[in-house]
């Protein structure tokens, strides 16, 4: 892991929309910690800048302000659900910026022997956002960001997803939530559909997903987009 620390040059590259982690935890103690040290930052006494810096990470993704993915193999990004930044695996995550597949998606169906490891990227927004809060600007590079879908575009996004779930067979057994809605929008347009998705949620949503025990099954987003998108 320090060799890692220590060879920006074999990081993974920065996305648009996305910033790999190593990256962003440099940014973001740099704006939080004059003493940051800018080698290896694993070492001794550093470390203890290391840790604070990835609780704050940790926080902040447990709260939903920033996002966090895993770039698959094919170069697709995969939401890190918030709730999964509640357990003690951040940890290891934050170490080497990678994340198991399996703990990224939790019905992974490979277990132990072929699950890959993805490397670790923050929402590029988030972070820029968390970054100013410190008081600073931050140095990645420029992106362009997708503009904000029009409401009618969510809209026929939700249609498709309800369309989708009532075809699934005669008994759905499954639902889906906002949350779970609002990142398959973030998946579709490349953004975050904001109040759009929320409001197009609540007033759309089949009465049957306002009953967890009638349908306790939650489809993550990463799945139901996988099945949508040779529908859109």
């Amino acid at each position: 892991m320090a060799v890692f620390w220590r060879s920006p040059d074999r990081w993974q590259i920065d996305l648009p929309d996305y910033v790999f982690a190593a990256r962003a935890v440099h940014q973001l103690g740099a704006s939080l910690f004059d003493r940051w040290p800018e080698d290896n930052i694993l070492a001794g006494k550093d470390l203890r800048y290391f840790t604070e810096v990835t609780k704050k990470v940790r926080e902040n993704c447990v709260w939903g302000r920033i996002h966090a993915f895993g770039m698959m193999a094919d170069g697709r990004m995969a939401p890190i659900l918030a709730h999964r930044w509640r357990t003690e695996k951040y940890r290891m995550w934050m170490a080497d910026c990678l994340i198991p597949s399996g703990d990224a998606d939790p019905e992974d169906p490979r277990d132990g022997v072929g699950r890959q490891e993805w490397p670790l990227y923050f929402g590029r927004e988030g972070f820029e956002r968390l970054i100013a809060a410190a008081g600073q600007t931050a140095n990645f590079s420029v992106a362009a960001h997708p503009p904000a879908p029009h409401g009618n575009d969510v809209k026929a996004l939700f249609d498709a997803v309800v369309k989708l779930w009532r075809g699934h067979d005669e008994s759905p057994r499954y639902r889906v939530t906002r949350d779970g809605f609002e990142e398959l929008c973030k998946l579709r347009f490349g953004v975050s559909a904001g109040e759009d998705a929320r409001l197009v949620f609540e007033e759309h949503r089949p009465a049957a997903w306002a009953r967890p025990g009638r349908f306790p099954g939650k489809r993550p987003a990463l799945k139901i987009w996988e099945e949508l998108r040779g529908e859109l």
